[in-house]
């Protein structure tokens, strides 16, 4: 289910107040200066999805500020990634000033001070998620902070690729597929930062990059298929099972591990959703793809830090 903040339910004169201070400041826990109050509009368009919450953002032209005493009041616990949809912006952190024109992406922390300029009408796509799922993707953060991932890349135009369809679908999408989907294209995003900093392989090629694409598209459509296995991937792609893990490796990734934190992520999204309030914990972990409970309650609890029982008491949605 989504959220919506839309000044189109304010009265005019309200709206840049509105936006201000409860989007901005209640929301986004941000502070924002809008220069012109006449006939400013915006919209915050908001998927929580256990773990992971994406938001389609929307607005006039103004600036964005976090700062250090309202970080100290409120010490965000995750990373955010923003995808420049629309419109032109400027953004500033740890040391860097970028800007981000439309298909640009860059990852950022609210736990650092940052100032954007929103430049003209705007569309974000913002991906929060939790700071400890970025250790699972193998990477310094530090290193990755504030750096921009132009469009023109080809990390920008994997993205970018992946992101149009699950933008123009999100309507008809269940909240478990869109949870694995948006986890998968969490996965893509930092591979992309990754390989623009240096910290992936240059050598590969196009083709080698689109086909691990192509390999993740395929897990995460038969993620529930309990057969779902490398050799039923490396047919698909008409590779080697071989071929397929040096792809992953490439990257620093390890194919078993990625399908394994795919299932973990939909099927902690079967425990708290309303549709699947009925089933146990073990069909849950069938559904995924998981043969044995024992097995699939140890990962679950590594993961996630709560046994699937506690987790489905815990973030049940209403």
């Amino acid at each position: 289910m989504d959220h919506v903040f839309t000044t189109e339910v304010i009265e005019p004169n309200r709206k840049a107040d509105f936006w201000r201070q409860f989007v901005c400041d209640h929301i986004a826990d941000v502070d924002c200066h809008i220069r012109n109050s006449t006939g400013f509009r915006g919209e915050i368009r908001s998927f929580p999805l256990v773990q992971i919450n994406m938001s389609l953002i929307s607005a006039e032209p103004h600036e964005v500020y976090r700062r250090e005493e309202r970080i100290q009041r409120r010490k965000n616990d995750y990373f955010v990634i923003l995808y420049q949809k629309s419109g032109i912006a400027d953004y500033q952190q740890n040391n860097m000033t970028i800007r981000l024109n439309p298909g640009d992406f860059v990852l950022y922390d609210p736990r650092l001070p940052y100032h954007m300029i929103l430049l003209e009408p705007f569309e974000h796509i913002a991906i929060r998620l939790p700071r400890y799922m970025l250790s699972i993707l193998e990477t310094d953060v530090a290193t990755i902070l504030g750096h921009l991932v132009p469009a023109t890349s080809l990390g920008g135009e994997l993205v970018t690729a992946f992101l149009r369809p699950l933008i123009e679908k999100i309507d008809e999408m269940e909240a478990v597929d869109l949870h694995a989907y948006v986890e998968a294209a969490v996965s893509i995003f930092i591979q992309s930062i990754r390989r623009e900093l240096g910290h992936g392989v240059h050598s590969a090629s196009e083709n080698t990059v689109r086909t691990l694409a192509r390999a993740k598209h395929f897990i995460i459509r038969n993620l529930d298929d309990f057969d779902l296995s490398l050799e039923n991937v490396a047919d698909d792609m008409g590779i080697s099972v071989r071929h397929l893990g040096r792809l992953f490796q490439k990257e620093g990734l390890s194919p078993a591990r990625w399908i394994k934190s795919l299932r973990l992520e939909r099927s902690a999204s079967y425990l708290v959703h309303p549709t699947h309030a009925g089933k146990s914990v073990s069909e849950i972990a069938f559904m995924v793809g998981f043969g044995d409970i024992s097995h699939f309650c140890r990962e679950f609890k590594q993961a996630y830090r709560h046994s699937p029982g506690q987790y489905r008491s815990l973030f049940k949605m209403n």
